[in-house]
């Protein structure tokens, strides 16, 4: 024979594990529950940038998305992966082969 309140909790208890019915309401403060999405939202735009087919040379050099900032204006990005006018330019002063861009156009 033990204490009502243990024996009580007991039978709650056994009968929880036997329900097919058990309903949990946890409460997660707002910041913990936007840290899950954020993570989730980010491994979701991860796995589109990995399987895409659009933008392969910038992936190249940005391989993983991020919501820190890289600091770079659109021009930067434009010289670094070679795209737009930056090969014909190369190709004018004979340090480039071709004056096309990495899509086959100037």
């Amino acid at each position: 024979m033990g204490y009502f309140e243990n024996e009580a909790a007991d039978g709650l208890a056994k009968a929880a594990t036997e329900s097919n019915d058990v309903q949990l309401d946890i409460k997660l403060p707002k910041c913990h529950a936007k840290n899950i999405l954020r993570i989730d939202m980010m491994n979701q735009r991860q796995s589109e940038w990995d399987e895409g087919d659009m933008g392969r040379a910038t992936f190249n050099t940005f391989p993983k998305v991020s919501l820190q900032s890289a600091n770079w204006n659109r021009a930067d990005v434009l010289f670094f992966i070679g795209h737009g006018a930056v090969p014909s330019y190369l190709h004018r002063f004979h340090l480039a082969n071709s004056p096309l861009c990495i899509c086959g156009e100037i």
